[in-house]
This record gives C-alpha cells, structure tokens and sequence, in this order.
C-alpha cells in the first residue's frame, strides 16, 4: 500500500498514551524487505518527509486516501514461515482493518522446516480510509500461525453509540495496547475517540473485555506499573471509567496475589507445564442485577467472585478453583441470580483431547462466600469426538448480556464446544441437567482441522442462535425452538 502513494503525502495516525493525533508526511520511498543470494534478510527503511526533515520509519499508522473505484491493488507479499515438514500448504490471507477489507487466496510449496513463501496476489480494495496493517491471519500447515502481526482483536462490546475494542499484541511491547473507544453513532463511519493505552515492556494489552452500561470497561489486561513473576500471568482485572469517552481514566484493579513482582504473597502453585496457561483474567461480567460484583474467569485460577462496591478497591469474596486436580483455563462466569447458580466454564485449548476433561461446571452459589460444586453438564455427545480433530471441550456460553435484543435465560444454557458444535441444556433441575438441542456443522473449507471449530455463541431476543468458527467457517445462524 505504501508502494502505490509513493509520492504523495497521506495523513499518519499517532497513538500516544491518552489522545490520537494525525501528522502529514510524504512518502519519499515506501521501503521494501528482501533476501539477498547469500541468506542475509535485509531491510530498506521507508523514507517520510515530514515538514522538510526525513524519518526512516512510519511516524505512525498510515491512513490511506480514496482509491478511485474499482481499482485493483497486487501487492508482492513475501513470508518468512516455519514447517514442521515438506508440504504443499492452501493458505487464505484475510486482512480486516478500519475501514478497508481485502483478501488473498494462494499456494505454497514450503521446504523443510524454514523458507520463504513467496506469493504475489490480487485483492480487492474497498472503502475508503484505512490503516495499513491490523492483523494478517494465515492458515499454514494445519496450524494457525499469525504472521508479521502487529496486534488482534479479540473482544468488542457496544453500548448506545459507544464501542469498545480490544487490543492485544502479539508480543509483549509492542503496540497498540489496551483498548480503544469508537463512536458508533453512524454504524457505517465509525469514528475514533480515544485509545486507552496499557503498552509496556511486559505488557500484551487487552485480551477481552466488558462494557454494558456506557461509563465504564472491565477488562483483562496488562497494567504497565505491575511486573509478573512469570509472563504467562501477565493480564489482571481492570476497571476504567469512561463516562468522559474521551479521557478514560483506570480507576480500579486486582490481580491474584502472589503473581506480581513487589507482592507479598507466595507465587502461587503452577499447574504441570504441559497445562499452564497462567494466572491472568479473562472474562469479566459485571450485570445490573449486581452492579457491585464482577463474576471473573482467571484462567488457572480458577474463578472469582469480586467486591467492586469500592471500584479502587476490588476486594475478593469467594474463589473456586478444579485445577489440581484438573486442567485449568477457567473462562467464563455466568451468574442465574434468580436460580443462586452460576455457570462456569473451563476452556479447551489443546486438539485432539490433550486437556480433557474440560466441562461447564454448575455451583451452587446461594451463599456466596461458600461456592459448592453440584455437577456438570453432560458430556455423552461431546466425548464421540476427543480424537476427530481440533479442539473438544468447552469454551464460552451465552452470557445473558444486560443488552436491547439479547435472549436471557435462567433455565435454558446455551455452550460452545468447539468441533462438538453449539448445545443447549435445560437447567431447571440443576441435579440433573439434559443436553435438549445441538448443532455442529461440517468441517469448513480451508479448515487448518478436520472439523468445524464453534468458538462463541449470542443468542438474540427472537431465539435466533449466532454462532462462529474460530477458523474458516464464518457466521452461522440458527433458529432455536425450545
């Protein structure tokens, strides 16, 4: 993309600590990367000419002008790529960025273990204003590598006019980092108000978050001013207020203690290595039903129930945690007040069954500073597949979000499965929980697995059942009739 406005002078988005600004620069030369005969990488830097000095690298994010209609960009793309073993590999490049799509399709023959991918595509430019690089997914090998990525995007919540999206590197200091916050007013021209900046040295930013009332996130992420003990623990429950959209203010945090350097606490006790995923947060539901609770997954730490009366000062309630003797990778909380339950669900994220078991688990939450474990969900047709392919087990469930159009239910559980589709189950009895609805599509082509992969689940005030595949199977949609 720089190659096609060499030449010419293009706005640069800055992303600074609390504010976005733009600069205008021209671009003297777009810089390239190549390898030269004798196996050395070489870079030629971009040269930008900013107000009659020159810079050898991009001041910040380009934001490209209107491209005439219907024109036609071929990019020469060229990967750096590791291999398990000689194989012809189908690869798919989808890029997804503010406000420009694209995408490529090609093959590859990739040598034993390193080489280059070599691959000149044609896409398809539409929009009009757009970043020059968010995120490139390749599907390689079988194994879902991320390649040359500058940050993903795991999580986006809306409320009214706001959104909020997550932005999680692939490496800890690199950036963006944290979240930003878009005004969505005209659905069709998103427009940015302000990044919430939590990039550091040890920091990955924000891996997922939740916004539901306007004012304020609640998110795992990185805190630039707290260190791990272990990298793995690097993500904490945080709060900001956002009730001014554009200066966020963090107001509030808890990690579990023992995880940071400077804490008292002991570390604490880590799960075998073949299953430690860390000690971080990662969903944090907050629900007006208790608006002075967040209901957290924290991985292998298991769950929490949080006091945030006091958003300075979140105070722990109640803990429950499986793992030992388990696997670890608690996910979600999803709280049935009406029913003093809650749903909690331990993450797959192993293929072929090599963290079996990972279950939803039902407690017993009347008293909630005495969590008690009462049974599972039924697992008789989830088991078949352990060894079909890809992941098998539990992920996310519908979590009731207090939203206009969501579906909630305190007597119906609607899961994700991954290659064991989307299920639901009555819960009325929570003794004796029934599996009475399922889905699993056929394995989607260009699937780096041999099966379909349902990664998250939304269902909609109509019944209507939204489910994705965390690979090449898009959206489906589903009517439920319970």
């Amino acid at each position: 993309m720089l190659t096609r406005f060499e030449g010419q002078t293009i706005p640069f988005r800055i992303h600074e600590k609390d504010k976005i600004s733009e600069v205008m620069g021209k671009i003297v030369r777009a810089g390239y990367w190549n390898r030269s005969s004798n196996s050395v990488d070489r870079t030629v830097a971009p040269i930008i000419e900013i107000d009659g000095r020159y810079v050898f690298s991009l001041p910040g994010v380009a934001v490209f002008p209107k491209l005439p209609d219907g024109e036609i960009l071929k990019p020469e793309l060229r990967w750096k790529i590791a291999s398990a073993k000689p194989a012809k590999v189908d690869a798919e490049l989808v890029y997804i960025t503010d406000g420009l799509t694209w995408q490529a399709d090609y093959n590859a023959i990739m040598a034993f273990r390193t080489d280059d991918l070599h691959a000149v595509t044609t896409d398809t430019v539409l929009h009009y204003r757009a970043e020059m690089e968010q995120s490139t997914r390749a599907l390689l090998d079988g194994i879902d590598r991320w390649i040359s990525l500058t940050f993903e995007i795991d999580s986006l919540e809306v409320s009214g006019d706001l959104m909020a999206v997550a932005y999680q590197v692939a490496q800890p200091g690199l950036q963006p980092a944290g979240f930003e916050l878009f005004d969505v007013s005209d659905p069709e021209r998103p427009r940015s108000i302000a990044l919430f900046d939590a990039s550091a040295p040890h920091s990955r930013g924000c891996h997922a978050l939740w916004f539901v009332d306007g004012k304020t996130v609640h998110m795992a992420c990185s805190d630039p001013e707290l260190k791990p003990r272990d990298p793995k623990d690097d993500q904490i429950y945080r709060i900001v207020d956002v009730s001014d959209p554009g200066r966020p203010q963090a107001v509030g945090r808890w990690h579990l203690p023992g995880t940071m350097h400077g804490d008292d606490a002991p570390p604490p006790r880590r799960l075998a290595p073949k299953y430690d995923a860390g000690f971080r947060a990662h969903n944090t539901n907050v629900y007006p039903e208790r608006p002075d609770r967040c209901y957290l997954g924290y991985l292998d730490g298991g769950m929490m129930v949080l006091d945030i009366a006091d958003r300075s000062r979140p105070q722990l309630v109640a803990r429950w945690s499986n793992s030992p003797p388990y696997n670890g990778f608690t996910h979600t909380v999803l709280p049935l007040f009406g029913r003093g339950l809650l749903v909690v669900t331990d993450e797959s994220i192993q293929d072929d069954g090599a963290d079996w078991p990972k279950l939803v688990w039902l407690l017993d939450a009347r008293d909630e500073r005495n969590l008690v474990s009462i049974g599972t969900l039924p697992v008789t047709g989830v088991k078949p597949l352990l060894h079909q392919g890809g992941r098998c087990g539990a992920h996310n469930v519908h979590e009731n979000p207090p939203a206009p159009g969501a579906w909630r239910s305190e007597d119906v559980v609607l899961g994700t499965f991954f290659n064991a589709g989307v299920r639901a189950y009555d819960v009325r009895d929570p003794y004796a929980p029934r599996e009475i609805a399922h889905f699993i599509p056929p394995a989607p082509e260009g699937s780096p697995v041999s099966t379909a992969q349902i990664n998250d689940v939304f269902v909609d005030d109509r019944g209507i059942v939204f489910a994705v595949d965390r690979h090449a199977g898009g959206l489906y949609i589903l009517e439920m009739a319970l």
